[in-house]
């Protein structure tokens, strides 16, 4: 069985164990087992934009899986009680969705293929 010294130590509002072979007091300083960060994907940047959607009322059901884009970005079309929206993610701008007739105008031309990029 392991008896190693062990602490939970508060950092960024999460907690991240710290194991020591020394007991640790207060003034000991002490390094997080890992940085407070993470990676998101480009489907967890979209899910977490349609969260927020969600949350203000906007409701969908996706009919696309998230797919590229030919200029890096990454979309998925869904199909709500008033008509298609579509989530649209690239890493210089983040995650936007579009919906009603500017969407279908620009379905018209092309999508992002179009003039407008």
């Amino acid at each position: 069985m392991n008896r190693e010294t062990y602490r939970i130590l508060p950092y960024y509002g999460y907690n991240y164990p710290i194991n020591s072979i020394r007991p640790i007091g207060p003034d000991t300083p002490v390094v997080p087992s890992h940085p407070p960060y993470t990676m998101m994907t480009e489907v967890e940047f979209i899910n977490r934009k349609y969260d927020e959607l969600f949350s203000q009322g906007l409701k969908g059901t996706p009919i696309t899986p998230v797919s590229p884009t030919q200029d890096g970005g990454f979309y998925r079309h869904y199909r709500g009680p008033y008509g298609d929206w579509s989530i649209y993610y690239h890493p210089k701008t983040k995650a936007h969705y579009i919906q009603g007739p500017i969407r279908e105008r620009w379905a018209s031309l092309g999508w992002e293929r179009s003039p407008l990029g």
